[in-house]
């Protein structure tokens, strides 16, 4: 923000959305469509970072991703 510049995060050409601050500061969750179905992954901020998947639901999307200041996540599952 004091640069007054901005990048890209994400490199994935689907949806990636719904990012929320890790507690710490060193990266962000969202929700990705990367796995074949919305999950969760954690990305960092520093140029080049893979981004990890934290879920592995398979037959139903995630949604509603949030996380507390413990860095316990919270999401919606089947509605």
């Amino acid at each position: 923000l004091a640069k007054k510049t901005h990048r890209k995060l994400t490199d994935f050409r689907g949806e990636d959305r719904d990012p929320v601050w890790a507690p710490d500061g060193s990266g962000y969750y969202y929700l990705s469509e990367r796995s074949g179905s919305f999950n969760v992954w954690k990305a960092g901020l520093k140029p080049g970072a893979k981004p990890v998947q934290v879920t592995q639901h398979r037959s139903v999307a995630v949604r509603f991703v949030s996380v507390a200041g413990d860095g316990t996540l919270v999401y919606g599952l089947e509605g």
